[in-house]
This record gives structure tokens, C-alpha cells and sequence, in this order.
């Protein structure tokens, strides 16, 4: 009896491990979060590019600044029909929002330099953040996974930021 109220527990643990991972991974990985790095990304790179002597003023600066996490997705949605080609639409979606800033988004990167970046940030964030962040999180937390008699059982560590 307690073996099976001990299994059932370890389950039911397991389930609502799994049920608050998703939740947190679909916010981790969630398209407002990936365009608001790449506007990130645009913004260092312009920073960089002012400091480094290019012909890029404080106000287009700010004008970035402004706008990084008003995303107008509709706009970049229908830009992609026409380019196909997901940064480029973001782009031009950014630039209609900046018009003072827009000669500079993007300014000699690649699409890789986006996209990449936003990748690794986004997988490193959410691999470090349970180190560094606050609540809400999933916390590491070691599971028994229940396995055949053949088979020694493995605990498995879950982690990921909301």
C-alpha cells in the first residue's frame, strides 16, 4: 500500500512538473520574447556602431529605445508575405515605428547576427536563469523515473524560467 501512495506521489509530482515546464518554455520561447531580443540586438549594435565614430545620433538612439517592446507583429506579418524573409519584415516593421532610426536598423549585420544571438540568448536564459532569477521558476528538482526491474532508475533534473 504505501509503495503504490509513494508512486502515485512521484507521478503526480512528475505531471505537474511537466504541466509548469510548458507554461514556462511557451513564455521562454514565445515570439514577443525572440522580436523584443532581435530589437535588443538592434539597439547594441547601433550603440556600438555611434561609439565606434559611425554617423548615428542620440536621438535615433532613443528612438529605439522607445519602441522596443511595442511590436506591431501585424505589420511584419504582412511584410513577410511579400520578402518571405522574417528579419527583413521585422526590419521594416521596426523602421516604420522609428522613422528617424530606420536607415540605421540593422546597420552592416547579417540576418545571422539576429537570429543566432537570439538563440543563444534565449536557450542560455533559460538554461541560467533558475541560477540567477526569482520566482516564478521551475526549480531544478530531481525526479524518479520509475523503470523496468531490469533497469536502475535515473533521476532526471528539470529547469527552466517563466
Amino acid at each position: 500500500m504505501c509503495k503504490k501512495i509513494f508512486l502515485k506521489n512521484k507521478i503526480f509530482a512528475l505531471l505537474l512538473i511537466f504541466i509548469e515546464l510548458i507554461f514556462t518554455c511557451s513564455i521562454c520561447f514565445s515570439e514577443q520574447k525572440r522580436i523584443t531580443i532581435f530589437r535588443k540586438l538592434w539597439l547594441s549594435l547601433a550603440e556600438s556602431e555611434k561609439e565606434l565614430g559611425l554617423n548615428i545620433t542620440d536621438e535615433q538612439i532613443q528612438e529605439l529605445k522607445d519602441h522596443l517592446n511595442d511590436i506591431n507583429f501585424e505589420v511584419a506579418e504582412e511584410r513577410e508575405k511579400v520578402v518571405r524573409h522574417d528579419v527583413m519584415a521585422h526590419i521594416y516593421a521596426y523602421g516604420l515605428q522609428c522613422p528617424k532610426a530606420a536607415p540605421i536598423i540593422h546597420l552592416g549585420a547579417t540576418s545571422c547576427y539576429v537570429t543566432d544571438n537570439a538563440d543563444i540568448i534565449t536557450i542560455s536564459s533559460t538554461i541560467f536563469a533558475p541560477l540567477t532569477m526569482s520566482p516564478p521558476i521551475v526549480f531544478a528538482t530531481p525526479v524518479l523515473i520509475i523503470a523496468p526491474k531490469k533497469f536502475k532508475p535515473a533521476a532526471i533534473i528539470i529547469a527552466c524560467v517563466g
